[in-house]
């Protein structure tokens, strides 16, 4: 067992710190090897300054992407060792420092410069015997655009908020105590049209005998947000399924979906509304493909 490997993208962190690590050991082994007094860490400050000659405490936090706290303590950190120094520039507010090199920075910029050129040489070797290399540093910008984008965070604990919504959903079948307010909109979001147009009047009419199909209400806590129609006759594959036109539940047709299939024995075929577009894809994202379809109503399909 490689644990890197079978753990996939769950190890993403861990790897990309892990060769972080690796990397800055390395390169740190190279200066010590030199007699260079030069902390990796410290290339990105070193590296800017060498760009432009000076730069402000919110141009480093800016550029390097860390609070300003970070900026703060690795700048304050080079100053004490003097290797930068702050001043005032002409014509810039009082309460913004600047920083530059010192001349013991300077000397250790020259000093550094031939060691990135032969560690960007380096690299590019490595990288050229590594399939995929073309890729990588754009992946990584990839990767790091959308964390800004959507932290990883944000986008787990939304991951979780919906798993637990379709938990809360459950199947109810329709009785005569159900709420008579929902018999108009279910006529109107299934029975006009719809092959089960018959049966469901059946139901509406006398709910508590048996039916040629089941007709059920898909719940959260005590609002009602959808509706199924379940095929009981013999071998049949059929099920029509339709949304409360107030739902306010993301995921809840991925929820009805995942709760009829439960139900199914067989073949399973899925009736939908021409214009119900939404749930139409979250059936094809499912497996679903289309079987049959007229003006107002698609059969999809999927084998259980």
């Amino acid at each position: 067992m490689n644990l890197y490997q079978d753990a996939g993208e769950l190890m993403l962190g861990s790897r990309l710190k892990r060769t972080g690590e690796r990397f800055l050991t390395e390169i740190a082994r190279v200066y010590r090897s030199l007699e260079i007094d030069f902390d990796p860490a410290w290339f990105p400050v070193f590296f800017l300054l060498d760009k432009y000659p000076s730069m402000t405490i919110s141009g480093f936090t800016r550029q390097l992407q860390i609070s300003q706290s970070g900026t703060t303590q690795l700048i304050s950190g080079l100053e004490k060792k003097g290797l930068l120094e702050e001043f005032h520039e002409a014509g810039r507010d009082k309460r913004t420092k600047s920083v530059c090199l010192t001349k013991r920075g300077t000397e250790l910029l020259q000093e550094v410069k031939p060691v990135w050129a032969a560690l960007d040489y380096s690299l590019n070797s490595l990288l050229e015997e590594t399939p995929g290399h073309n890729r990588l540093l754009s992946a990584l910008s990839e990767l790091e655009y959308g964390f800004e984008v959507k932290s990883l965070g944000d986008r787990v604990l939304e991951k979780i908020e919906k798993q637990n919504r379709i938990k809360t959903f459950r199947l109810e079948k329709w009785s005569s105590d159900a709420d008579k307010k929902y018999r108009e909109i279910l006529l109107q979001q299934l029975a006009d049209g719809c092959q089960f147009q018959p049966a469901i009047a059946g139901v509406l009419k006398a709910p508590d005998e048996e039916n040629s199909i089941s007709l059920m209400l898909l719940k959260s806590a005590d609002d009602v947000i959808g509706f199924a129609v379940l095929n009981c006759e013999p071998d049949a594959a059929t099920s029509a399924l339709s949304l409360h036109s107030s739902w306010k539940y993301s995921n809840a047709e991925t929820a009805l979906i995942k709760l009829i299939e439960k139900k199914a024995e067989a073949a399973i075929d899925i009736v939908l509304h021409t214009g119900n577009t939404s749930f139409i894809a979250a059936a094809k994202k499912a497996g679903y493909a289309y079987r049959d379809w007229n003006e107002d109503f698609i059969t999809l399909r999927r084998r259980k």
